[in-house]
């Protein structure tokens, strides 16, 4: 297992939350259940986790092939929520699961497409001691998850700064809820935000730690502020997930 992120000592993890302790958020668009719900199948074999399907943009007729999937999977996909009619952006369908529901002390959310080959779960769980997040899911058709020079945004693909600051991946993150909360209410973000549409507080926030782009994707500026308050974010690519994209 390779670990990443700022350069800091290994504390000993206590043990870990156990794998039914975590709800992962799955964000459908389109047609894609129809194709992708295989991968889905590989991350219920290989864990003990709970899922929620938020449909973003699926018609009537993948509405009932979730429902349906759901229901050969009692305990394990415990809801479908239409978060939107119209295809919108991932991090709206994010920002209202974490709305609507409750899990308790943990957020999490999981691409549809990546392969679980393995137990993942509980590696993940560990890091959570002492970080508030922990986030995986490089793409095996990325070749750099570093923000090349010059770029003037922070796309999902990109993990890195140049200068090895953690923006995290949109690919999969499992996060304590209550500090996730208290940045989102502290500067008025959410998984949803770009960039454009920030308060100048915030906006000054990002200049000041040095992150200062056009646009962020999925979850970078959340991010970037939870950082910023203290916390740390941790990232690592786990061998028994693969991210197909």
């Amino acid at each position: 297992m390779r670990f990443l992120g700022r350069k800091t000592r290994r504390e000993t993890a206590a043990t870990p939350a156990p794998d039914a302790s975590f709800v992962f958020n799955i964000v459908w668009v389109g047609q894609v259940f129809t194709y992708l719900q295989y991968f889905v199948e590989s991350q219920i074999a290989q864990s003990d986790a709970r899922f929620r399907f938020l449909s973003n943009g699926c018609d009537d007729e993948q509405l009932q092939m979730m429902e349906a999937f759901a229901a050969r999977h009692p305990g394990r996909v415990i809801e479908v929520i239409e978060t939107s009619k119209e295809m919108g952006a991932h991090g709206v369908a994010l920002d209202t699961a974490l709305e609507l529901r409750d899990d308790g002390e943990f957020f999490c959310t999981i691409d549809p497409d990546i392969l679980a080959t393995g137990p993942f779960v509980a590696d993940f769980a560990a890091r959570l001691d002492t970080c508030a997040g922990v986030t995986s899911g490089r793409g095996v058709w990325v070749d750099d998850d570093v923000v090349p020079e010059g770029h003037k945004g922070v796309a999902g693909e990109f993990f890195y700064s140049r200068d090895g600051y953690l923006f995290g991946s949109p690919h999969f993150g499992m996060y304590r809820r209550e500090p996730v909360k208290a940045t989102m209410d502290r500067w008025g973000v959410g998984f949803k935000s770009a960039g454009p549409e920030l308060s100048d507080e915030a906006k000054a926030e990002l200049l000041a730690a040095g992150h200062d782009y056009l646009l962020y994707d999925t979850g970078k500026i959340l991010n970037i502020l939870l950082q910023q308050g203290g916390n740390r974010l941790c990232h690592f690519e786990h061998p028994n997930l693969m991210h197909i994209g």
